[in-house]
């Protein structure tokens, strides 16, 4: 469409999108933690006050894990780009909006940032770099850990020019 002259952008694709009665896709950021151990009770009474006290869009907010283990752990840790192989979960916390709900994003997102820091006591510092979280403000340390200078030394070798990048990726 571009190729013959139209303007196209996010907000034309959706207008086309309700005008056939097409779902217009819900926006999700996420904010994630590996969790090295099993969540306590005050973890969990934490989960539960946060999901009591969200704020409300028209879709969603939840907390959810991923179980980790198995044959991840027989590999060590700087053995791969991957440093955090002793994890036992991966606590999600997820946000779900259309866009008629920006007036409630402020809220949201305090609610979302607020439970992301108040797990971290019951899970880690360390975030999983899959769900990039442009919210994320130490991302070295949570994407990286103890990986990161290894990492560096290896894009510096292999991507001097920081072909290769994103706002979170390794830097040079």
């Amino acid at each position: 469409m571009q190729a013959e002259g139209w303007k196209v952008n996010h907000k034309f694709v959706y207008r086309v999108w309700r005008e056939e009665g097409l779902k217009v896709p819900s926006k999700q950021p996420k904010r994630t933690r590996f969790a090295f151990d099993k969540i306590s009770a005050e973890g969990r009474d934490t989960i539960f006050r946060y999901m009591r006290e969200w704020p409300g869009t028209s879709v969603d907010a939840m907390w959810k894990y991923f179980l980790m283990g198995g044959r991840i752990k027989d590999v060590p840790n700087d053995a791969t780009a991957f440093p955090f192989r002793n994890a036992t979960m991966i606590s999600s916390i997820d946000l779900e909006w259309q866009a008629p709900d920006s007036k409630y994003l402020a809220a949201n997102f305090a609610w979302l940032d607020a439970f992301h820091a108040a797990m971290e006591p019951y899970t880690s510092r360390n975030s999983v770099i899959n769900f990039i979280d442009r919210r994320e403000t130490n991302y070295l340390e949570a994407y990286y850990g103890n990986n990161l200078e290894r990492l560096r030394a290896v894009k510096r070798h292999l991507d001097p020019d920081n072909v290769f990048s994103n706002p979170k990726s390794v830097p040079l």
